[in-house]
């Protein structure tokens, strides 16, 4: 059901395809050449009642998913519901249009993502760019910040926010203990449990034996750079209605 409500839909978390722009200025008519690749990509998918593509858990891609469910259950306190068990969203009036946030915080009406990046530069560069303001974190993380719009659109908020976090050095132990006690139902459905084992084993080969490079990112204790992060902001009406009118011409694209 969920790969079926995926395929040939277009998905929060590839929406900056339909928000890049051409040359000159950003209008909803002036539309990159990652728009007409998406659309593309979807018309396919249509016709061929599949993904286009298979998803291949990467190295990476399973270190961001497992600590995921670290920072739900180490960093993140009650008020933080976990969306992924929700499945799912779509929009209300345009049901090619879906998305999966993965925090939502009721009291405070505020949808988030999580991201661990796999790369210390990515992180430096979120860290900068989010300190800076929204016009930085715009204009240097497009991928991350129009998923973000995106799901305060399906959630109908007006606030997103984005937590990003690479353990410190005294974390790794921690971080191992709690990869060696996962059950098979707490992973994704897509990931299995000798898929994960690697991470503990990075970390006993760095911390026992000091094997390197580890295949881990972390941060020194005394780094200058926090370890878990959070860069919240008011979502701006412009981008949101700039957003609804490019996902309704790829929609009306996808269906001619």
């Amino acid at each position: 059901m969920e790969e079926k409500k995926r395929y040939s839909n277009f998905s929060s978390s590839a929406i900056y395809k339909l928000a890049s722009k051409g040359r000159g200025a950003l209008t909803i008519e002036n539309v990159g050449s990652s728009f007409h690749t998406y659309v593309k990509e979807k018309k396919r998918e249509s016709k061929l009642k599949r993904s286009i593509s298979n998803s291949v858990n990467t190295r990476p891609i399973i270190w961001g998913k497992v600590f995921e469910l670290y920072i739900f259950a180490k960093k993140l306190d009650t008020s933080f519901s976990d969306m992924n068990g929700v499945g799912r969203l779509t929009h209300t009036e345009h049901d090619q249009w879906t998305g999966i946030p993965d925090t939502f915080r009721k009291n405070d009406l505020v949808v988030g993502d999580i991201k661990s990046p796999s790369s210390l530069t990515k992180f430096c560069d979120l860290i900068e760019h989010t300190t800076e303001g929204l016009e930085s974190f715009r204009a240097n993380h497009a991928d991350y910040y129009w998923q973000l719009v995106s799901s305060a659109i399906l959630t109908g908020v007006d606030k997103a926010e984005l937590l990003f976090y690479i353990p410190y050095l005294s974390e790794l132990k921690d971080i191992k203990e709690f990869v060696l006690n996962i059950q098979e139902e707490d992973l994704p459905l897509d990931l299995e449990l000798f898929q994960i084992e690697w991470i503990a084993h990075e970390i006993t080969g760095y911390i026992e034996f000091g094997k390197k490079p580890i295949q881990i990112p972390y941060l020194p204790n005394e780094s200058e750079y926090k370890n878990f992060n959070t860069f919240i902001f008011d979502v701006p009406q412009e981008d949101k209605d700039f957003l609804t009118e490019r996902v309704k011409m790829a929609i009306e694209q996808l269906n001619n």
